[in-house]
């Protein structure tokens, strides 16, 4: 699993970049987000999802790489245990 780590959520949402997605199914293999010391697992399963994404394209910083975002709800996994507790 790849390891991505999000500085900011927006509405709840981690966006991750669409080319990371992507490869990620390509390999059959799911990834974990971390955002403020807390960690979120995304399996293949999920990941494979019709998830949002922004339909708008943006440009890596070196303009080589044109990519779109999808917007994960982030849900740490120590969130999930306590729901699938009750």
């Amino acid at each position: 699993m790849k390891k991505v780590t999000v500085k900011k959520l927006f509405l709840g949402c981690a966006s991750i970049r669409s080319y990371i997605v992507d490869k990620q199914l390509e390999k059959g293999l799911g990834i974990i987000i971390s955002y403020n010391k807390r960690r979120m697992t995304v399996s293949y399963e999920q990941l494979n999802k019709k998830w949002q994404i922004h339909k708008r394209e943006f440009k890596s910083n070196w303009g080589v790489l044109k990519y779109q975002l999808y917007d994960i709800p982030f849900i740490p996994d120590d969130m999930n245990r306590k729901r699938n507790e009750k």
